[in-house]
């Protein structure tokens, strides 16, 4: 059965961050992204702070293992781009992007 994860990567204003170098790499990697649409910022936060989800299908029941790995993976490939892997899991098929609870 397949099984839904998805990553949120969190990318640093104070770090210069690069979204569309680190969305891009992502999406080589074979990762579905969606950036934050601009209408969840506030105004308060660092100007260039930038979030994504981060998604892929996997096949197994080997869950927590996946999670593990697609973790380590996701921070692997944004790290240079001013970015970190802030947390992964399991989603249901009816997650909407940005919304709450997973």
């Amino acid at each position: 059965m397949q099984k839904r994860l998805m990553a949120t990567v969190v990318l640093s204003g104070d770090l210069d961050p690069d979204p569309a170098a680190a969305a891009a790499a992502l999406r080589k990697a074979g990762y579905e992204v969606v950036t934050m649409p601009e209408k969840f910022r506030k105004p308060a936060d660092h100007p260039r702070d930038d979030f994504m989800e981060v998604t892929k299908c996997i096949v197994g029941d080997e869950v927590e293992q996946a999670i593990d790995a697609m973790m380590a993976d996701v921070e692997f490939l944004v790290r240079g781009y001013g970015a970190v892997c802030n947390d992964c899991g399991q989603i249901n098929e009816q997650h909407v992007p940005f919304s709450m609870p997973r």
